[in-house]
């Protein structure tokens, strides 16, 4: 296992090689992770390892690590797995104590022959003191640092912190965060974590003045308390999301065909969550929303939520999706519906809690004086608009941009320092919808506006808001 301070020259390394570098080819294909490195245009020393070229790229090739000028501070292997055995014992003999294995086909497997691949490269790498990621691993992507392995990462820097031992969750995540708005310090797809894994990296990033938000996706751990003990350190101060699956007897058999990690019994996980404050999501699409809101958002003081938006069916099906996350939906007293009132036309309009009104979704005027009214109710902790595209297409389609850019702009304004988000429906299909949707969506995420693509995804992040406030707040005042 290794400390944070170890990690640095690994997930921020000044010079890398690459064993295994493909040969000159007009493109760099997916697996070609040097070519990605030239492509993506990393700031260090780089060193194509292969007998086989004189130059790979415009950079100078060669044989082997032996022949490099340097230590390096990361060396990748792309090599067959069973090649992996020699080039780590080439990475001890020479100095280079930081690793990353692309390769796959070891104890993941489940075969004697990967089990046994697994325990030869564990003890070279145990004996020689080697900090490794993977086997089975992507590897690391920081656009700071303009590193990657694979294709298609975003060149925006930001400071949210990945770490996982599934590739596609990387990439999914990296993916569907670029479209919410969010942007990354590091991402780490360690994939078995033969001596680094998910304990050593939540400690490392805990520490990292350039993320100030973790998420994990983690099948098994080697040593649990280590990693309850790190997470319950890190959570009063940077929040830890964490998507951990297992939950079912299928999860935790994919789970060890995958990486060959032991899920656990559930149990212990959901003990694991309540006490560490470490919040637990389901999917990339969860966990990119959580962080996007613990981002942006001010903290709640509890767990109730006002909406407004259009359609008492909708609102019905609302109060259910927050009553299943654990928000709480208060009536409005009879102060703040007469002061709503004072705005709002009776006709049509149903003041209650989700407040159905049309008149105010239509216009954006109306809006600050509805907002100051329900945030100021001290019983009423979050509050959410809810677009319904269909109906205000066929209203006013101006006004959805229109409602956007307000809450973009003021919306915040007047909030009394309180959570304001956005969410949508729409049933229909067509250019025009989805043209009017993206343009929503640029608007808020631009204007620092939280959307969530339904009322379900809304109610669970605000929920999960409003608990880890909770612990955070519990956890200062002991």
């Amino acid at each position: 296992m290794q400390g944070s301070a170890g990690l640095d020259a690994m997930l921020k390394p000044e010079s890398i090689a690459v064993v295994g570098a493909s040969r000159d080819k007009p493109g760099a294909s997916w697996v070609d992770m040097f070519g990605q490195l030239v492509e993506f245009g990393y700031r260090g020393r780089l060193y194509p390892i292969n007998p086989k070229a004189d130059v790979i790229r415009g950079h100078k090739a060669y044989a082997g690590l032996t022949d490099l000028p340097e230590p390096v501070d990361l060396v990748i292997i792309g090599l067959s797995a069973p090649i992996v055995p020699w080039i780590l014992r080439d990475c001890v003999a020479t100095g280079n104590r930081n690793v990353h294995i692309f390769s796959a086909g070891f104890g993941e497997t489940g075969e004697d022959q990967g089990k046994a691949l697994q325990e030869e490269i564990t003890k070279i790498a145990v004996e020689g003191d080697l900090a490794v990621i993977g086997p089975n691993s992507m590897g690391v992507f920081s656009p700071r640092l303009r590193l990657v392995t694979w294709a298609g990462a975003p060149e925006a820097i930001g400071s949210v912190g990945i770490l996982t031992q599934s590739g596609g969750f990387a990439d999914g995540i990296i993916g569907y965060g670029s479209q919410i708005g969010l942007s990354f310090s590091t991402v780490v797809n360690y994939g078995t974590g033969l001596t680094v894994d998910a304990s050593d990296l939540v400690e490392y990033l805990s520490d990292d003045p350039e993320t100030d938000a973790i998420g994990v996706y983690l099948e098994g751990v080697a040593d649990g308390r280590r990693l309850f003990d790190i997470v319950a350190r890190t959570t009063p101060d940077k929040p830890v999301v964490m998507v951990k699956p297992g939950a079912s007897r299928a999860a935790r058999r994919t789970a060890a065909s995958h990486t060959g990690s032991l899920a656990g019994d559930d149990r212990i996980w959901q003990g694991f969550f309540a006490q560490t404050g470490a919040i637990r999501v389901d999917s990339v699409q969860d966990m990119a929303h959580t962080i996007d809101a613990l981002k942006r958002l001010p903290r709640p003081g509890g767990h109730g939520v006002a909406i407004i938006g259009t359609g008492g069916g909708s609102s019905v099906v609302a109060a259910d999706s927050c009553s299943r996350a654990g928000l709480e939906l208060p009536p409005l007293s009879a102060e703040a519906r007469a002061e709503l009132r004072e705005t709002i036309p009776a006709a049509g309009n149903i003041i209650t809690n989700p407040v159905d009104a049309h008149d105010v979704m239509t216009d954006p005027a109306q809006m600050p004086a509805v907002l100051k009214v329900l945030s100021s109710q001290e019983y009423l902790d979050m509050v959410v608009v809810y677009f319904h595209i269909d109906w205000m297409y066929d209203v006013a389609p101006d006004r959805i941009a229109a409602l956007a850019t307000f809450l973009a702009e003021s919306g915040s304004a007047y909030m009394n320092g309180k959570p304001l988000v956005a969410t949508w429906r729409s049933y229909r299909s067509g250019p025009e919808y989805r043209t009017v949707i993206q343009e929503m969506r640029e608007i808020l995420v631009d204007g620092g506006i939280p959307l969530f693509p339904d009322i379900d995804s809304t109610a669970r992040t605000l929920a999960r808001l409003a608990d880890y406030s909770g612990f955070v707040a519990s956890a200062r005042a002991t």
